[in-house]
């Protein structure tokens, strides 16, 4: 169970350094807000550049 924790806890933190540059700007180059996700699971899927969130999932973006 820790094994998997951390794997998850380091697969999260690739991902976001690896997004964070190209996720900065909207497709019109606007800068776009953070967004925080939480959810029950997290399903990293590199080949695939993307992550998947299952189990009541809360996504909200800061407009400040």
């Amino acid at each position: 169970m820790r094994f998997r924790t951390g794997l998850l806890v380091a697969a999260a933190l690739l991902m976001q350094a690896s997004l964070s540059e190209a996720a900065q700007k909207k497709a019109d180059g606007a800068p776009r807000s953070p967004v925080t996700v939480t959810s029950d699971t997290m399903e990293a899927r590199s080949g695939e550049g993307r992550v998947v969130f299952r189990g009541n999932v809360v996504a909200v973006e800061d407009f400040t």
